[in-house]
């Protein structure tokens, strides 16, 4: 009763104050929510190496309610040469790779949809500090609440005895 009261009184001011009021009460917008779960793995499952070989997984899925087109990017820190990226299981042929980066071009995600993201790196033979990681980001639209890019979901690996400006490290 309270609520046909409450729209009755609306709809008397709006006519007594034309132009002065909404037209209607806003309504909750649609939008997506896009969440980020990464990982890295050494391959070899021993100590992490220069030279070794990673397998940077990243999984990526749209908790909101309403679809949104999704490009996921991840920069890499002593991590080079990402290859054979695939999506869901499959080749990647709009992924684009330079020496620490990966562009993963995702496409539409409705509501609800998941996608993982896969690819192989290396330990540089330098590694210029003592972790490897990767950073990824999704950037997305539409996004009717400022949302995107997400904040980066950092997965990382420590690398044992790497050797920094004449000093040697070992975590």
């Amino acid at each position: 009763m309270h609520f046909v009261r409450s729209w009755f009184c609306f709809a008397l001011l709006a006519a007594a104050m034309p132009g002065s009021l909404p037209a209607s009460l806003p309504s909750a917008q649609a939008a997506p929510s896009i969440v980020l779960g990464s990982d890295v793995t050494d391959l070899n499952g021993d100590t992490l190496l220069a030279g070794d070989s990673v397998k940077v997984t990243i999984t990526i899925a749209n908790v909101g309610d309403a679809e949104t087109t999704v490009t996921l990017i991840d920069t890499l820190t002593n991590l080079v040469d990402p290859v054979n990226p695939t999506v869901d299981g499959f080749l990647c042929g709009t992924c684009f790779a330079t020496f620490n980066t990966l562009t993963a071009p995702i496409g539409t995600m409705p509501q609800g949809a998941v996608h993982v993201l896969l690819f192989f790196v290396h330990v540089p033979q330098s590694p210029a500090g003592p972790d490897a990681s990767s950073s990824a980001v999704a950037a997305f639209s539409p996004d009717p609440e400022g949302t995107s890019p997400t904040s980066p979901d950092i997965a990382s690996l420590s690398i044992d005895s790497i050797f920094l400006g004449g000093f040697e490290a070992v975590q």
